[in-house]
């Protein structure tokens, strides 16, 4: 195997790796919504003591309960076609299976892909800045950071193949 060949197939483990991480995030949506539905029962409490009154928080987000689940299992499937779409190399250079990707990458479809990047990039900075810090824990700020330096490499990842792309 070659210098380059060997650069490349790092390169597409990486990315691979990149669109695993992605799906993973997707998934952990759930764990941090309940997180932050804490962080609001706190932010609740504290407001009421500090008005010398009881912490009576008996709201049950039944709609959280029931359709947060729902959306991120339903849409898991198109949020991995984008995410493996997205850092997936073009069809002829890659070797490793990338089937949820299909016979896309963000060259055959630029401009779609970057922008769709670019949506969940202003989306994740967006969720982080309206976390109320004061009550929130370090898992949702750094799920939310997670998020925001995920698509910025997913926007890094579909523009320079395309600057690639154009070069041949």
């Amino acid at each position: 195997m070659t210098t380059q060949g060997a650069s490349s197939r790092i390169g597409e483990v990486t990315r691979w790796w990149a669109a695993f991480s992605g799906v993973l995030l997707w998934f952990l949506y759930l764990a941090v919504q309940f997180d932050l539905m804490d962080a609001e029962e706190r932010r609740y409490c504290a407001r009421r003591e500090a008005l010398g009154e009881l912490c009576n928080y008996d709201h049950l987000p039944m709609l959280e309960f029931f359709f947060v689940p729902a959306f991120v299992l339903l849409a898991a499937y198109p949020f991995s076609r984008f995410a493996y779409g997205v850092f997936a190399p073009p069809i002829d250079a890659r070797r490793l299976r990338w089937s949820f990707a299909g016979a896309t990458d963000a060259t055959t479809t630029y401009p779609v892909m970057p922008i769709l990047a670019v949506l969940g990039l202003g989306w994740s900075t967006v969720r982080m800045a309206s976390i109320p810090f004061a009550f929130a824990s370090w898992v949702s700020v750094l799920y939310w950071a997670a998020w925001i330096c995920w698509f910025a490499g997913a926007i890094a990842a579909s523009w320079s193949r395309r600057a690639e792309r154009q070069d041949r």
